[in-house]
């Protein structure tokens, strides 16, 4: 890879992903190498979310509302989320598309658990009004991002590694001054489910 330009939008939102599930097929699982880190305390760490935990915690209600409803899930729906103000994403309409669909409850064979899989990709949930689908995404989101749920891996040196389930955590990087200023090089490679897993 040739040396790249710092390209950051200041106005960037960001939000907890859980790879590829703009893909009709999951994958399985994540390794994410430390290619080049920005300096210690100015960010760049990456963030995780237990989608398991996050879903052990719903109430009876909601677990029984969310039950096999299907999210669609649209990549520029998530670029829009990140960058509102990006004038190629302003008149955009995403039911024009390809959706990926994954149910929200989503069954962990490996564990017997079920996972909480609601991420900024969804646009709407088959089945439902768009606006009431959208505002149960977002009390969803809103919920699999609480503190209690997070975890952040600090990287110390390039070449550091992390893996993990894909299919039970979400991840993001952390917020903080590296923006801009200094280089955050990871190199993300993803596994394909091997067993069946909705």
């Amino acid at each position: 890879m040739t040396q790249a330009n710092i390209l950051c939008s200041q106005e960037r939102q960001r939000y907890m992903a859980c790879s590829w599930s703009l893909n009709p097929r999951r994958p399985r699982f994540s390794m994410l190498r430390a290619h080049e880190l920005p300096p210690q305390g100015t960010g760049g760490q990456t963030e995780y979310s237990n989608s398991r935990a996050a879903h052990d915690d719903l109430s009876d209600e909601m677990k029984e509302k969310i039950k096999d409803l299907v999210g669609c899930n649209s990549i520029y729906h998530n670029r829009k989320m990140a960058n509102p103000n990006m004038e190629i994403y302003k008149n955009i309409d995403f039911l024009d598309y390809v959706m990926a669909k994954h149910k929200i409850d989503s069954f962990h064979e490996p564990s017997g658990r079920y996972s909480l899989y609601v991420t900024s990709y969804p646009h709407y949930i088959e089945g439902m009004p768009i606006d009431e689908g959208q505002a149960l995404i977002k009390e969803s989101f809103e919920h699999i991002q609480k503190p209690e749920y997070k975890l952040v891996h600090h990287r110390e040196n390039n070449n550091d590694m992390a893996m993990w389930d894909t299919t039970a955590a979400l991840h993001q990087a952390t917020h903080d001054t590296y923006g801009a200023k200094y280089q955050r090089d990871f190199r993300h490679l993803l596994t394909q489910v091997l067993m069946h897993m909705v």
